[in-house]
């Protein structure tokens, strides 16, 4: 399938081939995943570090949404290696769906994640002991 093709995977549209490549492979009980989180911020240098931290060697990409900091949350974000693009804020629901339209989601599995949230570490494990590693049951449906 190509990339911009109609799917079910759930990044409105917008998957990559592989994706499907590896959910179509009969022989393979588990898939090989990565996560891209997404993020929205705006003036979020209070609580963005923490939050990125708790995504390190879970997300395979992060994608920050800002929609005009004037602290020094866009630095920090980039200092962390997320991809930055910014928008003007319309509504939340407009500006996720901007993410995932404009944002250059590679992942197979796409983490909406607040700026002020962090995963904890139980929540960490559990996806790096199954997504992260690849034991992902090939019938499970995200």
């Amino acid at each position: 399938m190509a990339r911009g093709m109609p799917c079910t995977c759930g990044l409105r549209g917008h998957c990559l081939s592989t994706c499907h490549d590896n959910r179509n492979d009969s022989t393979a009980p588990f898939m090989q995943e990565t996560i891209t989180a997404l993020i929205l911020t705006f003036n979020e240098e209070k609580h963005i570090d923490r939050c990125l931290r708790s995504l390190a060697g879970i997300a395979s990409q992060v994608v920050v949404i800002d929609c005009g900091s004037t602290d020094q949350t866009v630095a920090i974000c980039r200092a962390h290696g997320a991809e930055v693009h910014v928008n003007p804020w319309k509504n939340y629901s407009s500006q996720f769906n901007w993410g995932l339209d404009h944002g250059g989601i590679r992942g197979h599995w796409c983490l909406r994640i607040d700026a002020d949230e962090y995963l904890s570490e139980p929540l960490r494990a559990a996806l790096r002991d199954r997504v992260v590693a690849g034991l992902v049951p090939k019938d499970l449906v995200g």
